[in-house]
């Protein structure tokens, strides 16, 4: 709706508004015949002839309670002139106040559906018709509000334009659930009924301004027109609708036109056939005009039901609990009133204490008996409308408060069915998730899709609804379902799970329901609603894990630099002892200091192992970065074991970290020879050899023995050093790992040896084996399997 289509509905309905409360209060100031003059005939009041109901407004249209007035009367045959002071007419009845309320709730009714659905062409039509009825109501006659010939003519104009419109647009509204309607009408239907009020309008001022009797002769002569007018709309809209039901598909809509005839025919008919009826006939009403009034709660309670219950023109009112229970309090209290009414009027004629006596009695049977009614009243409507919105509620309530309790996605989409079932009782139901990654789904839950797994290809789109043919009641679902389930497809509906990340998609399946009824539009709300819920927890479960991980992740990543940081400062370390010796050896040596040929050779030696403990060193550096890289291979040849055991023994025995050290070998008789790379298992046999010397501060006593063990090949390499605690055993061949046994030993090495022998183990098929005894060494084991 434009802003400015807004702002006059708006300017029209306040004005409406304001001018039928200025009506109402005019119409409880109307006067009336005195009580002393009741009960005779009048022929004339100051000078207007009587002859029908209306003449009484019209000749004491312009009057005042209170204002004095000569009345013609005749009784007995007999004709006066009596000078009384005019009455309040409405003093002892309470059917303005009943009109006023049925009035308010009309435009309470009609203002809610336009804001709702302000671009509905249905909703306008209503607003104008709950509007034009409200206001005629509450101004209730043209003459009974003039008191001057100024604004209070205004409600007045406005009821004979109302009223004329209210059947045309009733009409109008009827049309429009004709699965034919008819169009370019607006002119068809609206012109009578607006020429109609014009006619009466200008006869009304005129008959006003210039005190015309003959102007207001001739206007009743239009309002006679205009009631066969009112009974032909009537008629019409009543058969319209009774041809739209008929023609209705589902259940649902049917409904909907059910209560609007309802409405119609139980709120108009009355007034229509028993009081315009006659008096367009030119005779008297056979029910008074207020009688026939009451009935008019049922036309804004009719819609009202339709509208809350059966969701007419697909609104839910927001306030419709409120709504229903203010609705059948005032037809209770309507009820209620119009009982007292006609037991007074009743005892009114057996004498003035009578009278009294029904007034006290009402009073007291109000307080006794309204309280109790009024919740009587909400239980009745809370059975009747709600009961199923009720517990749809409490499931909605339940799920919520038990996903706050879940930990995992898996219990949390267990919990989602079992809610669903029980609400709704289904055959099955389902839940499934995906991940989106590029241009590729990958199913990360699946729950209840077992027997029908989850179709990847599946289209899901929020805000829609997929569901098999014939799979709901009615066709009021089109505005937001699709049905493009496959008819071989064992689940009736599937509802999106409106993520709010573009990186997860899914979707809850719903089976058939078990009493073989058709999905409702409340069943719908409801697994919409606990979808909502499912995807919010869901993805309050995947921002947990991320934090999880990014912690978990960070706290690798600080890990990793501590550990480079100690590892460039072992290195540093490493590094430069040797080459510390390197060069205090050479620089001894080229000095010519050492004359003794036995020290040069010594020393010589001494240069030459540094050499090699710090070539094996940076291959270490070099191959862990190999192995990190995925790069480090291994080229196997057939090799002698204890050629290559003798080899690490005597470079192991001749280096400075192996001064001081005893290394035996144990050999079998036979040779043993096996396809290996023989410098990658010397390079881990030599960490194994290196690491027992300076792990073994005390006795450094290092055993190597081979073992041709049936169908293995054992390397073992004995100490008699620290050991390692059971704590350490599953670390120990991490990179960079140095238990605090090790460093607190004061021993070199930077935690890259271990895994290096691991990983060349891994290369060649084999594994390697540690015994270990706290205090008492250990003895690591490089197994080889025989070919």
């Amino acid at each position: 709706m434009r802003k400015s289509t807004r702002v006059f509905y708006l300017a029209s309905g306040s004005a409406i508004v304001l001018i039928s409360l200025y009506g109402f209060l005019l119409l409880r100031a109307r006067p009336g015949i005195p009580a002393s003059l009741r009960g005779r005939e009048v022929l004339r009041i100051d000078g207007v002839g009587i002859h029908t109901i209306r003449d009484f407004g019209f000749a004491l249209s312009g009057k005042r309670i209170g204002d004095e007035a000569d009345f013609d009367l005749r009784s007995a045959g007999k004709t006066e002139t009596v000078r009384a002071r005019l009455a309040a007419y409405y003093s002892q009845t309470s059917f303005p106040f009943i009109f006023f309320l049925i009035g308010v709730f009309g435009f309470l009714i009609g203002g809610s559906v336009l804001l709702l659905k302000p671009e509905d062409p249905r909703a306008r039509i209503f607003f104008w018709a709950a509007f034009c009825f409200s206001a005629s109501l509450i101004i209730n006659g043209d003459y009974y509000c003039v008191r001057d010939k100024g604004a209070s003519m205004v409600p007045g104009v406005l009821f004979n334009f109302a009223y004329p419109m209210v059947a045309a647009f009733f009409l109008a509204f009827s049309l429009t659930f004709s699965r034919r309607p008819v169009r370019r009408s607006a002119l068809i239907l609206y012109l009578p009924a607006a020429t109609l009020g014009a006619l009466l309008n200008i006869t009304f001022l005129g008959s006003v301004l210039r005190s015309s009797q003959a102007l207001f002769i001739l206007q009743q002569r239009i309002f006679v027109l205009f009631r066969w007018s009112f009974l032909a709309y009537v008629i019409t809209a009543a058969a319209a609708l009774v041809v739209s039901l008929k023609r209705a598909e589902g259940k649902g809509e049917k409904a909907r036109i059910q209560w609007l005839l309802y409405g119609l025919v139980v709120g108009l008919g009355p007034f229509a056939l028993f009081y315009q009826f006659p008096l367009a006939l030119g005779s008297g009403p056979l029910l008074s005009e207020e009688l026939t009034g009451v009935f008019f709660l049922a036309v804004p309670a009719a819609f009202a039901i339709s509208i809350v219950r059966h969701r007419l023109m697909d609104i839910e009112l927001v306030i419709n609990r409120s709504v229903v229970y203010a609705l059948l309090t005032i037809l209770t209290a309507s009820i209620y009133l119009v009982s007292i009414e006609l037991l007074q009027s009743a005892l009114a004629r057996a004498g003035p204490a009578a009278g009294r006596v029904a007034a006290v009695a009402a009073a007291v049977l109000s307080a006794a008996a309204f309280h109790p009614l009024r919740k009587r009243v909400q239980d009745v409507v809370d059975r009747a409308f709600f009961r199923q919105r009720s517990d749809y509620r409490k499931a909605v309530l339940a799920f919520a408060e038990a996903a706050q309790r879940t930990s995992d996605p898996e219990s949390l989409a267990g919990l989602f069915m079992a809610r669903v079932i029980a609400a709704v009782p289904l055959d099955r139901a389902g839940v499934a998730v995906f991940r989106i990654t590029g241009e590729s789904k990958k199913l990360i839950l699946s729950r209840g899709l077992e027997t029908e797994p989850p179709p990847a290809g599946l289209k899901v789109e929020q805000g829609w609804i997929l569901a098999r043919k014939n799979a709901l009641a009615a066709r009021e679902q089109a505005g937001r379902v699709r049905e493009s389930l496959p008819a071989s497809s064992r689940f009736e509906v599937a509802v999106p799970l409106p993520f709010s990340s573009t990186l997860l998609e899914g979707f809850v399946a719903l089976g058939r329901k078990r009493s073989e009824e058709r999905y409702r539009e409340d069943d719908l709300d409801l697994f919409m609603t606990l979808a909502d819920d499912l995807a919010l927890n869901l993805e309050r479960m995947e921002l947990r894990d991320q934090v999880i991980l990014e912690r978990a992740s960070r706290e690798k990543a600080d890990e990793l630099n501590r550990l480079k940081t100690e590892f460039i400062s072992s290195v540093s370390h490493e590094l430069r002892n040797p080459i510390s010796s390197i060069q205090g050896l050479s620089e001894m040596l080229e000095s010519g200091a050492i004359a003794d040929e036995r020290k040069r050779e010594g020393l010589l030696h001494l240069l030459a192992s540094e050499c090699g403990r710090l070539s094996r060193f940076l291959h270490n550096v070099l191959d862990f970065g190999k192995i990190e890289q995925g790069a480090r291979t291994y080229l196997p040849r057939r090799t002698s074991l204890r050629a290559l055991i003798e080899d690490v023994a005597k470079l192991s025995g001749c280096g400075s970290g192996g001064e001081g050290a005893i290394i035996r070998t144990v050999f079998p008789e036979e040779p043993v020879f096996l396809n290996i790379d023989a410098d990658a298992v010397k390079q881990a046999l030599m960490n194994l050899v290196d690491n027992a010397i300076k792990y073994s501060p005390e006795q450094k006593e290092i055993d190597i023995e081979l073992v041709d063990a049936g169908g293995n090949v054992e390397v073992r390499v004995r100490d008699r050093g620290i050991g390692i605690t059971a704590e350490d055993r599953g670390r120990i061949f991490d990179a960079f790992y140095r238990s605090p046994r090790a460093a607190a030993a004061h021993a070199g090495g930077v935690g890259l040896g271990l895994g290096i022998v691991r990983h060349i183990m891994e290369g060649h098929g084999g594994t390697v084996r540690l015994e270990s005894v706290p205090g008492r060494g250990s003895v690591f084991s490089l197994v080889f399997p025989k070919p």
